[in-house]
């Protein structure tokens, strides 16, 4: 199996997972809550996130990895700099171990490699900004993407750092949520590589 491309610094990307042979990654509430606080542990060093859904069985998140020198102004004195892509196989890692651990389960919780699609234009993002927060909707499990509690259309929490970095073009927040519903012209080849299988 050919080794998936290195994150690169101050590069945007579209990461996702999804549990082994599709099985489900969050139990309860409780585990959602959870995955957000590993998140912020060991992502937040390394990237700011532009937009993230999480679903029963995948998770879709849209970051922008820091740059060398902006990882060590966020820890002064450590002279460290983190592997961004050690960070996101460390927190599906520690989720797993966590979640064998509470729900008394063994084996692999998620795939052994996360997906990863380079984002190249602001298009690109905006675009994969309003596909992440409908996925709930795409996948049956709401009929309003907006009710799906466990996404950024409605959280500008810590972990989503760079919100008022989309649709700059349509302007403040009801930009934010007109580009929702705006007819995207993406070309289907263009959405099949930058969603690839489309988490099915």
């Amino acid at each position: 199996m050919a080794r998936s491309p290195r994150l690169r610094f101050g590069a945007d990307y579209h990461l996702f997972q999804r549990g082994s042979n599709g099985q489900d990654l969050f139990m309860e509430e409780r585990d959602y809550a959870y995955f957000s606080t590993l998140y912020a542990r060991h992502i937040l060093p390394v990237a700011d996130t532009y937009a993230y859904c999480l679903l029963p069985n995948h998770v879709h998140l849209l970051v922008r990895i820091l740059t060398q020198e902006e990882q060590m102004s966020k820890t002064p004195g450590d002279g460290r700099v983190l592997s961004p892509g050690r960070q996101f196989t460390n927190l599906f890692n520690a989720y797993g171990k966590a979640i064998n651990e509470t729900y008394g389960r063994a084996g692999r919780l998620f795939q052994p490699t996360f997906g990863r699609v380079g984002v190249t234009s602001p298009l690109e993002r905006d675009f994969l900004a309003v596909y992440i927060h409908r996925n709930p909707t795409r996948h049956g499990l709401v009929n309003d993407f907006r009710r799906w509690p466990h996404s950024s259309y409605h959280d500008p929490q810590a972990i989503c750092l760079l919100r008022d970095k989309l649709f700059p073009w349509l302007g403040g927040t009801s930009g934010f949520e007109d580009a929702h519903y705006h007819q995207w012209p993406v070309p289907p080849e263009q959405i099949a590589r930058l969603a690839p299988d489309d988490l099915d």
